[in-house]
């Protein structure tokens, strides 16, 4: 997406496991702003798990953290980019309805009211937009789950210290069948 150029790299390595018979790409997305990259849960990279850093982004514009973004924004990046029109629809809608979870979660008036702090950052819009790019080249045509695993404990956020899942994430999964996270999961 042009209106993100600059703001993060892409490092592709190839992994063997299983005496070379599986193989599979690992995918990191680092970004200028310095969100630190987590765990992926199992992989015993020693970092611990959790998601206990900071992901703050401010009002005020970039100091060293990155732009703040509103959902007109990021739809404005959606409509200019080059990603096929299926991949464009589904991230939008999937901000769309962010927005509207964060604009009743702080009594705002309206989804395009509404700053998105952590979920405005580059890592975050690359990561929602790689998810649906991905489900369109894979040519998924369906979807189903098992119950959501609830996360605990807490996140530091714009708003302060926030319990997980954060409230709007709640209002997202509002209907959806949840369990307990495995144990030490945060």
């Amino acid at each position: 997406m042009e209106g993100l150029r600059g703001e993060w790299t892409l490092d592709v390595e190839g992994v063997w496991r299983g005496s070379g018979r599986i193989a599979a790409s690992h995918v990191r997305v680092g970004s200028k702003w310095g969100h630190a990259p987590e765990e992926v849960p199992g992989s015993g990279s020693g970092r611990s798990g959790g998601h206990d850093h900071d992901h703050a982004h401010d009002h005020a514009g970039h100091e060293g953290r990155g732009p703040s973004r509103n959902l007109s924004h990021i739809l404005g990046l959606l409509r200019a980019s080059s990603l096929p029109p299926y991949v464009r629809s589904l991230a939008g809608r999937a901000f769309y309805l962010l927005a509207v979870a964060e604009a009743r979660t702080h009594g705002a008036s309206s989804p395009e009211s509404v700053h998105f702090h952590e979920v405005g950052a580059v890592d975050s819009i690359v990561d929602t937009v790689g998810t649906c790019s991905a489900l369109y080249h894979l040519g998924v045509g369906s979807m189903s789950a098992s119950p959501l695993p609830l996360g605990r404990g807490y996140v530091r956020t714009d708003h302060g210290l926030l319990p997980v899942p954060a409230p709007a994430t709640l209002r997202l999964m509002e209907g959806l069948e949840v369990c307990p996270g495995p144990p030490g999961a945060r």
